[in-house]
């Protein structure tokens, strides 16, 4: 298995986080406490906003990834996708939310899309490590590639 979204990222945090502010804007207006800091209101409304982006950012990525041979299988949503590692077209990786993210643009889109992220597991606490499975990735696509192409 290359990668498997934990419950944490894609449930407990959105819960935890909307909880948390929602639980204050209640109580602040049920003890009147609005009154005599509007500028809280603000805050907490600024703390929505910024929920709602780090929760969209992590509902875009693939609930598991696995290895599959020549193909990764991979899953969202309920929906499951073989995809060649020929038709992998690159392999881009990124700092997400302090982990590290990994990006498959795709040849041609297919029931998931033309692009498919996903967080990969990380062997090492350490993080400026580099990742082995997110390396033997990269490798295996880019030798699936070459060998397609000089069958073209």
């Amino acid at each position: 298995m290359i990668s498997s979204s934990p419950a944490l990222f894609r449930i407990a945090f959105p819960i935890g986080w909307f909880g948390i502010v929602g639980l204050n804007l209640v109580s602040m207006f049920a003890t009147g406490a609005y009154r005599r800091a509007p500028e809280l209101i603000a805050i907490l409304v600024v703390l929505m906003v910024v929920g709602i982006v780090l929760t969209t950012r992590l509902w875009k990525f693939a609930d598991e990834v696995r290895n599959d041979g020549d193909a990764l299988l991979v899953t969202k949503g309920g929906i499951q996708e073989r995809i060649p590692l020929a038709a992998i077209v690159e392999v881009k990786v990124a700092s997400a939310l302090s982990r590290r993210q990994v990006t498959l643009r795709l040849a041609q889109p297919g029931r998931l899309g033309g692009v498919i992220s996903f967080i990969p597991f990380r062997p090492t606490v350490n993080p400026y490590a580099g990742n082995p499975i997110v390396e033997d990735l990269i490798a295996r696509v880019d030798a699936a590639r070459h060998k397609d192409e000089q069958r073209h």
